[in-house]
C-alpha cells in the first residue's frame, strides 16, 4: 500500500485549523439537563499555594503556551479537585434535592473542617501527572 503524504498533510492541516473552533468539550458543563440552569456546582478542592510547585507548573505552562491552541490556566486558579459534592448553591431552594443555600453551605464547611481536623497532615507525591 502506497502512502499519500500530500493527502495526509491536507487532512492534518484541516484538523489542525479546527483548534480555533470551540470543540464540544469546551462547552459549558452546565449546558445539559442535569444542571437545570444552575451554574454554582460545589466541589471540595485543594488550592495550590506552594511556590515551588507553582514554579514547576509555570515551566510546563510556558512550554505549552508556545502552541497557539493551548491557553494555560492562571496560577492562582491551580487546584486539585478532591470531591464533587453534587450540590448546587442557590439563593432559594426549590423542590430539587440537590440544592444548598449559603446558610447551609456555612454549616457544611464547618462540618467538613471538623472532620478534616481529625486527620493528621501528610505529604503526597504526584508523579506522571497528565
Amino acid at each position: 500500500m502506497r502512502l499519500d503524504y500530500e493527502s495526509q498533510t491536507r487532512e492534518f492541516d484541516a484538523v489542525w485549523e479546527q483548534r480555533y473552533q470551540s470543540p464540544f468539550i469546551l462547552e459549558s458543563w452546565t449546558d445539559n439537563d442535569w444542571s437545570k440552569g444552575r451554574t454554582k456546582y460545589l466541589t471540595f478542592l485543594i488550592k495550590i499555594n506552594d511556590q515551588s510547585i507553582k514554579k514547576q507548573i509555570t515551566v510546563v505552562q510556558e512550554k505549552l503556551a508556545e502552541y497557539r491552541c493551548i491557553d494555560p490556566f492562571p496560577l492562582d486558579y491551580l487546584h486539585l479537585t478532591v470531591k464533587e459534592i453534587g450540590l448546587f448553591l442557590v439563593e432559594e431552594k426549590t423542590a430539587a434535592d440537590d440544592e444548598i443555600t449559603r446558610a447551609e453551605l456555612g454549616l457544611l464547611i464547618d462540618k467538613a473542617g471538623k472532620i478534616i481536623k481529625q486527620y493528621e497532615s501528610f505529604e503526597i507525591n504526584l508523579e506522571r501527572l497528565n
